[in-house]
């Protein structure tokens, strides 16, 4: 029975939503599990503190700490899972692996001690690999810093052949980037047949990559699917009332990025284009969802449009998605989940030490 309520406080701590009540009554259920515990190991006598399986003095912050932070599915302990996953790729015995753990964490906290001490030795006694620089251009890489200078293209695959349906998107896209007047099908005629393709695409300096769907099937992933990316767009707001004036609005969507593509129109008299403009463009398909913010409210979504292309500078970062019966759910951590948003809670209020009392 100990176990099992422990069981029950794991499953409520790890849910993405807690109410109010619901934390209280968590509260709660911790400290009658935490007085149980030291009954059933501790006994009050400091000799048991080595047959202790888990330290439950943590379990008395975990309420404060859900309250200040958010719950524990929210957060990302990085430091922690690099700091443990160093400790446990030190352990090689299988005979005495304890043993060689207490002596790794020793041994790390005197070489901490003496880079404190010694701080001119920082670089003699760091065992560290080095950090790869993500600034550098690789072989397989390509940067264009003439069209964007913080965008990295990777995965290169050779030539892509446009279908018609393309053409007359990038065509959308030249037709509003140059203010042409000939329509979208008329430029998308003059464009080529074979463009540049690029599988991935990533910011400079950055590890993370938006893969294309091609880059995607290509490594056969079926758990983890990074070709969904959000787009922050400027549209105008009256671009279905012509009677309006302009008006832009910035909104952000989402949607599966196809490919990656180099490409160029070509100067033509007959587009009044007297020079050639390149762009690299990422050909979306996007998910209807109305123009919401996935990282601020729930957003769901049953179906995709047309294909669109935008350029490369509207993607944002990767995000997540996960279906519930008929209905895709957009994960987006980018901006607003890493805050705590707790309904019909109390707003505490704090005063100032300054003040006087």
């Amino acid at each position: 029975m100990h176990l099992l309520k422990f069981i029950k406080i794991v499953k409520v701590c790890t849910t993405f939503g807690i109410t109010h009540d619901e934390l209280n009554k968590l509260n709660t259920n911790i400290s009658a599990w935490c007085l149980k515990d030291e009954d059933h190991y501790f006994q009050h006598n400091p000799r048991h503190l080595c047959v202790m399986p888990l330290a439950g003095h943590a379990l008395d912050h975990l309420c404060d700490d859900i309250l200040n932070a958010g719950p524990p599915p929210a957060l990302w302990e990085f430091v922690t899972e690099c700091s443990m996953g160093e400790v446990v790729l030190s352990v090689t015995s299988c005979v005495y692996p304890f043993s060689q753990l207490a002596n790794t964490l020793v041994q790390q906290e005197q070489i901490k001690f003496m880079q404190m001490k010694y701080p001119d030795m920082d670089k003699e006694l760091n065992c560290s690999e080095q950090r790869h620089d993500w600034n550098e251009i690789s072989r397989s890489e390509k940067y264009f810093p003439a069209i964007n200078d913080w965008v990295v293209l990777r995965t290169p695959h050779g030539g892509y052949n446009l279908t018609s349906t393309e053409k007359v998107a990038i065509g959308i896209y030249f037709q509003g980037l140059l203010g042409l007047k000939a329509s979208a099908k008329s430029i998308g005629s003059y464009l080529p047949d074979q463009v540049e393709q690029w599988g991935k695409m990533c910011f400079k300096g950055d590890a993370e990559c938006v893969r294309s769907r091609w880059a995607h099937e290509a490594v056969r992933e079926t758990y983890c699917d990074a070709s969904f990316a959000r787009l922050e767009l400027v549209i105008d707001k009256y671009e279905d009332d012509p009677g309006q004036p302009a008006w832009d609005k910035q909104t952000v969507c989402y949607g599966q990025v196809l490919s990656y593509i180099y490409i160029t129109l070509p100067a033509e008299p007959c587009l009044n284009t007297n020079h050639d403009s390149t762009a690299i463009l990422a050909l979306v398909t996007l998910c209807k969802t109305n123009g919401m913010d996935a990282s601020l409210v729930p957003v769901w979504y049953w179906e995709m449009e047309l294909v669109h292309a935008f350029d490369i500078a509207t993607i944002d970062c990767v995000v997540g998605q996960i279906k519930v019966s008929d209905r895709w759910g957009i994960i987006d951590r980018s901006f607003g989940l890493e805050h705590t948003v707790m309904h019909g809670m109390w707003e505490p209020k704090y005063e100032s030490e300054d003040e006087n009392d």
